[in-house]
């Protein structure tokens, strides 16, 4: 592979505790499908994406991690250029430690936060509390992988973070 194609390609984690529904975001980005059974991932799962930018083609590497202790191993985690993390009102503490984790093999590591489910009336309330209570130095997004919400704003911004490049759009037709 030469060298220009590899700056243009990035692995992300997609790191949070059981069913906060990472598996459902990348499977609804794939496919348009929206999972509505769980079927925990074992180790983990990859998933290249292609994005056509201003600046070129992009492909962004989807590590889909277990979000089982048992199945996360530090490896999984090497050569990460960023994680997007997954909560729901259920799973903070849970997904906190795994964010630890990841910090631990990874520090200076962009995150983005993903509050899933956002579309319920419970987590939206609960990410409000949330959000508050805890002085987060990383991008937070609701998002909602049954209608869609804010999916295109997330996918820009770790664009840009990967890429250091705060100018980088999507090219619409």
């Amino acid at each position: 592979m030469n060298k220009k194609r590899d700056k243009k390609r990035f692995k992300v984690c997609l790191i949070g505790a059981p069913q906060t529904g990472k598996t459902t975001f990348l499977t609804r980005h794939l496919t348009g499908e929206f999972l509505t059974d769980y079927w925990p991932t074992f180790a983990y799962n990859i998933e290249p994406l292609n994005f056509m930018t201003t600046d070129g083609e992009y492909q962004i590497v989807i590590w889909d991690l277990s979000g089982q202790d048992k199945y996360l191993k530090p490896f999984h985690f090497l050569e990460a250029s960023a994680a997007l993390i997954f909560y729901t009102s259920e799973t903070v503490d849970e997904t906190n430690r795994l964010v630890e984790a990841f910090k631990k093999n990874c520090p200076n590591v962009p995150i983005i936060n993903l509050w899933n489910q956002c579309d319920l009336p419970l987590e939206a309330n609960f990410f409000d509390k949330f959000h508050k209570e805890n002085n987060r130095d990383c991008p937070t997004y609701q998002i909602s992988s049954l209608t869609g919400h804010n999916i295109e704003k997330l996918w820009i911004e770790l664009l840009q973070l990967v890429t250091q490049n705060p100018q980088i759009d999507f090219i619409t037709d």
